[in-house]
C-alpha cells in the first residue's frame, strides 16, 4: 500500500508519463507544410521528380516503337531523337534528384502519365501501314503540348528546390522544341496526304473536241476539179431552118 508520503511521486510520475506522450505524438504527427499538401493537391519535390522521370520514360518507349515501324524516313528519324533526348533528359533528372537527396514519390499525375504513355503504346501497335506515321505524330504533339502545361501551370508553381526548379526550366525549352518539331512534321504528312488523294486534270487532246461542244463541219465549196478535167462544153443549138 502506498503511503501518504509517496503520493506526490505518483502525481509528478503521472504527470511525467502524460507530458512524455504528448511530445511523442507531437513528433510522430507529419508537417504542417505536409497536411497543406495533401488538402490542396500540391505536388512535394519527390512527386514532381517522378513526373519528370515517368514522362521522359513514356516518350522513350514510344520513340522506340515509332523507330522500328513507322514508313517515312522523318518520321523515323524524329523518333530517334525523341529517344536519345528524352533518355538523356532522365538520365540527367535522375542526377539531379539523387544529389540533391530528392526521392522520387509516385502520385496520381505520374501514374496518370504513365496509363497515358501505356494505353497510347497499346493503340500505336495495333495501328497498321501506312496509318501508323500520323498516328504516332498526332499522339506525339498531344502528348508533348499536355507536358508543357503541365509543367507551365503546376509544376514550376509548386517546385520548391531552387536545383528542381532549373531542371523544370531546361526540360520545359526541350518540350517546346519537340512539340514545334512535331507539329511541322505533322504539317508535311497532312500536305503529302492531300496531294495523294486528289484527282489529276488531265487536259484534253488538240485532236479532240472540247467536251459539251459539237465538231465543226468543213464549209461545203466546189468540188475538186479531176485532172484532166476542162471547161464542159456548152449544149449543142439546133441549126436553123431555111
Amino acid at each position: 500500500m502506498l503511503s501518504f508520503h509517496s503520493r506526490p511521486f505518483v502525481a509528478l510520475t503521472g504527470l511525467c508519463l502524460a507530458l512524455s506522450g504528448a511530445a511523442c505524438s507531437h513528433h510522430e504527427r507529419p508537417p504542417a507544410a505536409a497536411s497543406e499538401d495533401d488538402r490542396f493537391g500540391r505536388l512535394s519535390d519527390g512527386q514532381i521528380g517522378q513526373v519528370l522521370l515517368s514522362a521522359h520514360q513514356g516518350e522513350a518507349n514510344l520513340g522506340q516503337l515509332a523507330h522500328v515501324t513507322a514508313q517515312r524516313e522523318d518520321v523515323r528519324e524524329f523518333a530517334a531523337q525523341m529517344v536519345n533526348d528524352h533518355t538523356a533528359a532522365r538520365a540527367n533528372a535522375k542526377s539531379v534528384l539523387d544529389a540533391q537527396r530528392i526521392v522520387p514519390m509516385a502520385s496520381h499525375q505520374s501514374r496518370m502519365l504513365e496509363r497515358d504513355a501505356a494505353e497510347m503504346h497499346q493503340r500505336l501497335s495495333d495501328h497498321q501501314d501506312p496509318d501508323f506515321d500520323g498516328a504516332y505524330i498526332s499522339a506525339q504533339v498531344k502528348m508533348h503540348q499536355e507536358l508543357l502545361t503541365l509543367i507551365n501551370s503546376k509544376l514550376m508553381p509548386e517546385a520548391r528546390h531552387v536545383q528542381l526548379r532549373g531542371l523544370l526550366e531546361s526540360t520545359r525549352a526541350s518540350v517546346e522544341s519537340h512539340l514545334q518539331m512535331a507539329n511541322a512534321l505533322q504539317r508535311v504528312i497532312t500536305e503529302d496526304a492531300t496531294d495523294t488523294t486528289s484527282p489529276t486534270t488531265v487536259p484534253p487532246s488538240p485532236m479532240e473536241p472540247t467536251p459539251g461542244t459539237s465538231p465543226m463541219e468543213p464549209t461545203p465549196g466546189p468540188s475538186p476539179m479531176e485532172p484532166g478535167q476542162g471547161v464542159p462544153p456548152s449544149p449543142m443549138q439546133p441549126a436553123p431552118i431555111n
